[in-house]
């Protein structure tokens, strides 16, 4: 796969192996999965 699109928004993976999902430009951040983030 080249891309995913929400819409007409070129999409990001959510970042490392466990988690799962498309960050929008709507969404928020920190996000689960980044380095660093396993204890919380």
């Amino acid at each position: 796969m080249d891309a995913c699109y929400v819409g007409d928004e070129k999409v990001q993976p959510q970042a490392g192996d466990f988690y799962a999902g498309w960050i929008t430009s709507d969404i928020v951040g920190p996000f689960k999965g980044e380095p660093g983030t396993w204890g919380w």
